[in-house]
């Protein structure tokens, strides 16, 4: 299934387009945060105590207006794939959940 497809079947599971643009913004964006969250875990438990220390180090140094998935995802290849992990992760919950 398509990122596109996993948007809108997520959209239409919590019934967004019932609920006004500031309400949809808003749990969108803790989705994204819940997300976020559950990969950077993943990514923390594969990397050893100078790695973490690396990362946290780099997280540091962006500037509040880079976008962090993408800078991750181009320092640590696998992100991206765990990105679509955890998205596809919270998408079954909601079906389960909701569905």
């Amino acid at each position: 299934m398509s990122e596109e497809n996993q948007t809108n079947k997520i959209a239409e599971l919590l019934g967004l387009e019932k609920m006004t643009p500031e309400q949809q913004e808003a749990l969108l964006a803790r989705f994204g945060s819940l997300i976020l969250d559950s990969s950077l875990n993943r990514l923390l438990i594969k990397l050893d105590d100078a790695q973490v220390g690396e990362l946290q180090d780099y997280m540091e140094s962006l500037p509040e207006t880079e976008n962090i998935l993408v800078a991750l995802a181009e320092k640590y290849p696998n992100f991206e794939d765990i990105i679509k992990e955890e998205t596809k992760a919270l998408q079954d919950e909601v079906e389960k959940v909701l569905g």
